[in-house]
């Protein structure tokens, strides 16, 4: 069995004659995690949608483009395929997690019905497996957050919930783009934590996505800088930070010394 779970080869986007993403070679070891970081608009987030086939409409992979997934070509599958590796084997977070609810029904109901999906669990195993999974994710009184609204829940216990959504179906690869980004420092710590707990529990493997190159360093064993849809800069965390060798990973680190790149730098010495 190959250690490698993701390969990604030669990865192109375009919408019409624009190229968005150009030549994108990536890999994640099973277990493994990667770091994508870049500005709005380098096409990190375009990335990780080609992998989960969710490209915004008007966009498309370009000829040549290879994404394997534990052995299965992903770009020959179709609905059905999807729906055997979306969600089950690939999980996904996203940014704003307020979005991806429906605000009229509990957070509970919501992962329960997930459950039932994708595992076949009748109702009330579906509620007390959704339960199991808010206390893994560190939610205080979780059988209270199952009957909760999302709009009665803070940012980082929504995000919470949403990983536990993304789980849910124990799969091999989580992929969570900026899903961070909008917590304050502590938040995003806590979160980060937990995704480091799920890896070491699990073997989850991960991949990250952020603008900001210390979150990514925290957690991840390598990190890719991407600008104006390629690669500009590659390798592990503590060599880009410390000795970045493209002038726009330097701007990167630069601009994150004061927020605390620093310790990072530390915490990989």
């Amino acid at each position: 069995m190959s250690e490698k779970l993701l390969q990604v080869r030669n990865l192109t986007v375009h919408a019409d004659d624009v190229l968005l993403v150009r030549g994108v070679d990536l890999a994640v070891d099973r277990g493994g995690s990667l770091g994508i970081v870049g500005e709005s608009g380098s096409g990190k987030s375009l990335t990780c949608r080609s992998v989960l086939g969710i490209l915004p409409q008007g966009t498309a992979n370009g000829p040549g483009t290879e994404i394997v997934f534990d052995g299965t070509d992903l770009g020959g599958l179709d609905r059905s395929g999807w729906s055997a590796v979306r969600g089950s084997r690939i999980g996904a977070v996203f940014q704003d997690p307020g979005s991806y609810l429906n605000p009229s029904i509990t957070v509970g109901r919501q992962l329960a019905e997930v459950l039932r999906v994708r595992t076949g669990l009748g109702r009330r195993a579906a509620r007390e497996r959704a339960v199991e999974l808010f206390a893994q994710m560190g939610l205080r009184d979780p059988a209270g957050v199952h009957r909760q609204y999302p709009f009665e829940l803070s940012g980082g216990m929504l995000q919470r919930v949403l990983i536990a959504i993304a789980i849910s179906g124990d799969p091999d690869l989580l992929i969570a783009d900026e899903a961070t980004t909008a917590l304050d420092v502590t938040v995003q710590a806590e979160v980060l934590d937990l995704l480091a707990d799920l890896r070491g529990r699990t073997g989850l493997a991960l991949v990250l996505v952020s603008h900001d190159l210390a979150v990514v360093a925290q957690v991840c064993d390598e990190v890719v800088v991407m600008r104006e849809g390629v690669i500009v800069e590659r390798g592990r965390p503590d060599d880009v930070l410390r000795d970045p060798q493209h002038d726009y990973t330097r701007l990167l680190v630069d601009a994150h010394a004061r927020y605390g790149v620093e310790r990072f730098r530390g915490a990989h010495v």
